[in-house]
């Protein structure tokens, strides 16, 4: 299946998909070209392996919060 049809299957907007599909983050997606074209070609069985990516930031590290309020501390 193309990056449009995955997407409308998943119910996300394309644009975020074609991102997952950059990152690595669709499991057996293949980057093809056909002619003058590049398409990603997305296997069926990738809907039953795939697990939405979580959304937001990724929490911060404790030692990046430990090392914000010491600098805080001192800017006081």
């Amino acid at each position: 299946m193309t990056a449009r049809e995955f997407a409308q299957l998943v119910n996300t907007p394309y644009p975020t998909v074609a991102q997952w599909l950059r990152d690595g983050r669709v499991p057996g997606a293949e980057l093809q070209t056909i002619g003058s074209l590049k398409v990603w070609l997305i296997p069926r069985d990738a809907l039953k392996d795939f697990k939405r990516p979580e959304m937001g930031r990724p929490p911060k590290k404790e030692g990046v919060k430990k090392a914000a309020k010491k600098r805080g501390a001192r800017a006081k």
